[in-house]
């Protein structure tokens, strides 16, 4: 999921800018719409950008996820056209653990939709949640991993 719409008005670093007023609305209405579809992840972790990481923070509370329990990932803070720092997150992974749900930022995360879908991803917007199924029993096996898209949505669409 890409972080939710921020400010660009606080005048903070990239790093520390907060989510603005959209933001704060769209962040719990994907979470209550992975709810209902009863996507409700086994692990989230998240950029350590605030905007990221406050968009993980509505999502948890909207799904029932402990915000205690969201993994910060240096690697997360990232924008390349690239899978490589994602993948390096992930594939620490144990192998326990089932659904995981990553926030981050583009273009990383479109190129990373991209990457998993046959599907072509132009943008994926703020706030954007695309899901899929690996067809991988390791995580350390996510560099080749087939996978069939479960959805993609977006507050707009909701």
């Amino acid at each position: 999921m890409r972080h939710a719409k921020s400010s660009w008005k606080s005048g903070k670093s990239d790093r520390e800018r907060p989510l603005n007023d959209r933001g704060n609305k769209d962040a719990p209405r994907m979470g209550a719409f992975m709810k209902s579809k009863n996507q409700i992840p086994d692990l989230i972790i998240s950029s350590p950008a605030t905007r990221a990481f406050e968009t993980a923070k509505h999502v948890s509370k909207a799904i029932d996820y402990p915000v205690n329990d969201i993994r910060i990932a240096e690697e997360m803070y990232t924008f390349d056209e690239s899978t490589t720092a994602l993948f390096y997150v992930l594939k620490q992974l144990d192998d326990e653990v089932g659904k995981v749900l990553v926030f981050g930022h583009n273009s990383t995360f479109t190129f990373l939709a991209n990457h998993l879908s046959k599907e072509v991803f132009i943008n994926i917007p703020t706030a954007g949640l695309t899901a899929f199924q690996l067809n991988i029993d390791s995580w350390s096996k996510i560099d080749n991993a087939g996978s069939d898209l479960l959805f993609y949505q977006f507050p707009k669409e909701l």
